[in-house]
């Protein structure tokens, strides 16, 4: 209740014309200096108590409520909110959209025997927006070719879409003539963000491929960009001393692996790996990235274990890469703790909120604003599905940091369990918060992600 009221003041604080920050940096006027209502000089001579009652009164009325002090939401501007000077520390807009792809059998046309799914990445920066145009169109060159299988070689993640139809429909044929088993195959390009902050932007893609048989087979890849000029990294650009961070990294890899060789290890490799020649292999491009928390070199399946281990990972600590790694490859840790609310939109008068970005998360979705006081890092909104639990199935937007600052979205809401999800990191850690409708009133509220947690 008292969130609700200090709520409330703020917006009248705001609407009495306190400075404020649009989008268009426009300057804001200043604030006026408050009046202070000096408080009444006591006569000399003694008054009777019915004066003294009512100038106590009167008193009580000028002073300015308590909790007005206390205020959730400032005003944008001098004496409220202090918006960025730059967009430096704000990194990357990034917004993801997924597309899927279905072909049906030659025949009936009733039987589906493909489904081909990817996202496309759009990357914005008031900054440098020279550099985001610059991953845009790299990240897109790389969607076109798996989507076409140019580049796809002997790489069976690549084939592109006629190929794969055309292996679909010889699949079909063939089950059709009694000669095998029909299956559906499936290719598939998800990206994830992992980091997009002042410094570096890192897509971790998976690409996963079924053909028929047991299983299908999948794969990760690192794609890292230099944020302020959009080229792509390559371990060369992460040292001065390039070889020393290759020997460093291996290193540290052996010592992972001998540390917990009774744990994370025991069954994600196989106990007669030759470490001398598998290991170095690994420490080449596209297996490697900086995390939020440590340096992350990871293997392809079957390389150091079992298909059922999955990908093997060795993530470093930065501390120990500090004499061979490049100090601005390395993030800042989160200083500021966040609180992050849902508002209406007609609680917020237009240009009061640094408007950061728009996201629209499924079609028919109502606008609101998510405001964020405070600081929170590598902000990023999912969809997936709940049972039980919230499954995240693909992220659709990512920013490095969200610091006083609104995101216009409009989410929609398809049945009574939450599909969407909101995560970030900030002094206190890291936060999942599930997006639903209030059954009470409507409103957009947020849930904090537990196995139990639902509408």
């Amino acid at each position: 209740m008292k969130k609700t009221v200090c709520l409330l003041l703020a917006m009248a604080f705001l609407l009495t014309g306190c400075g404020s920050l649009r989008k268009s940096q426009q300057t804001p006027e200043p604030t006026p200096t408050p009046v202070v209502t000096p408080e009444p000089t006591m006569p000399a001579e003694p008054v009777q108590q019915e004066e003294s009652a009512a100038a106590d009164e009167a008193i009580a009325e000028e002073e300015p409520a308590e909790e007005a002090e206390e205020l959730v939401l400032s005003p944008i501007g001098p004496g409220g909110i202090t918006p960025y000077e730059t967009e430096s520390e704000r990194g990357l807009m990034i917004h993801l959209e997924r597309t899927t792809r279905e072909a049906f059998d030659p025949q009936a046309g009733s039987e589906r025997i493909l489904t081909f799914a990817w996202d496309s990445v759009q990357v914005q920066s008031d900054l440098y927006p020279d550099a985001a145009s610059k991953i845009t169109e790299t990240m897109a060159g790389l969607e076109d070719a798996w989507y076409t299988g140019s580049d796809s070689g002997e790489d069976a993640y690549a084939f592109g879409y006629s190929s794969m139809l055309g292996a679909a429909e010889d699949n079909y044929n063939m089950a059709q003539q009694g000669q095998g088993m029909a299956a559906e195959f499936s290719s598939t390009r998800y990206v994830t963000v992992l980091r997009a902050d002042s410094e570096i932007c890192v897509f971790l893609v998976n690409y996963y491929v079924y053909m028929a048989g047991a299983h299908g087979s999948y794969k990760n890849e690192a794609i890292c960009f230099d944020t302020k000029t959009g080229e792509r990294l390559t371990l060369t650009d992460l040292s001065a001393d390039e070889s020393g961070l290759k020997a460093k990294l291996l290193s540290e890899m052996n010592a992972l692996a001998d540390e917990n060789k009774d744990g994370y290890f025991t069954d994600r490799m196989f106990e007669d790996v030759d470490r001398a020649t598998a290991f170095p292999a690994l420490i080449r491009e596209g297996s490697w990235y900086p995390a939020a928390e440590g340096f992350v070199i990871f293997s392809d399946i079957y390389e150091l274990g079992p298909y059922a281990a999955g990908i093997t990972e060795f993530a470093i600590p930065y501390e120990n890469l500090a004499d061979v790694l490049d100090a601005r490859w390395i993030p800042q840790p989160a200083t500021l703790t966040a609180e992050v609310e849902p508002l209406s939109m007609d609680m917020v008068p237009e240009g009061s909120l640094d408007i950061a970005d728009r996201v629209i998360v499924g079609e028919g979705g109502e606008p609101w604003l998510l405001f964020c006081q405070g600081e929170a890092k590598d902000f990023s909104i999912w969809t997936g599905s709940f049972s039980e639990s919230f499954f995240p199935e693909g992220e659709v937007f990512f920013c490095g940091s969200l610091k006083d600052a609104a995101l216009q979205v409009a989410v929609e809401f398809p049945g009574d369990l939450p599909t969407t999800m909101l995560r970030y990191t900030d002094l206190d850690g890291v936060h999942e918060y599930l997006i639903e409708l209030s059954g009470e009133n409507g409103n957009v509220v947020l849930v904090e992600n537990t196995p139990q947690a639902q509408g």
